[in-house]
C-alpha cells in the first residue's frame, strides 16, 4: 500500500504521478491479447484489473514473508529467533529493505 499511495502523491512534490493500478492493468490487458487500443479505450477496466492484480501481489508477498522469510531469518540470524514484537519489527524492516 505504501508504494500505491506514494505513487499517487508524487504530483504533490512536483513529480509525475505513478499509478501502479493503471500500469498493472495496462500490462495485463495488453498481455492477454486485448491490444493497446483496448487498454487505452477502457480506462476504468484497466484501473480495476490493475488494482486487483496489485493487491493480490501484495498479499502474495506478505504470505511469502510470513511463511518462508521470517522463519529463515530466525535460523540464519540467531538473535532473530524469538517471536517478540520487536524481533518481528526488525524482520519486517530487513524484508522491506
Amino acid at each position: 500500500m505504501v508504494a500505491t499511495v506514494t505513487g499517487l502523491w508524487f504530483p504533490g512534490v512536483k513529480l509525475p504521478q505513478f499509478d501502479f493500478n493503471k500500469l498493472n492493468g495496462w500490462l495485463a490487458l495488453v498481455g492477454v491479447g486485448g491490444g493497446l487500443d483496448y487498454a487505452w479505450n477502457n480506462p476504468s477496466l484497466t484501473f480495476v484489473v490493475g488494482g486487483v492484480i496489485h493487491m493480490i501481489d501484495g498479499i502474495i508477498w506478505a504470505v511469502i514473508f510470513g511463511l518462508v522469510i521470517s522463519p529463515v531469518l530466525g535460523v540464519v540470524i540467531k538473535p532473530l529467533r524469538a517471536m517478540t514484537p520487536t524481533v518481528n519489527l526488525i524482520k519486517g524492516l530487513i524484508w522491506g529493505g
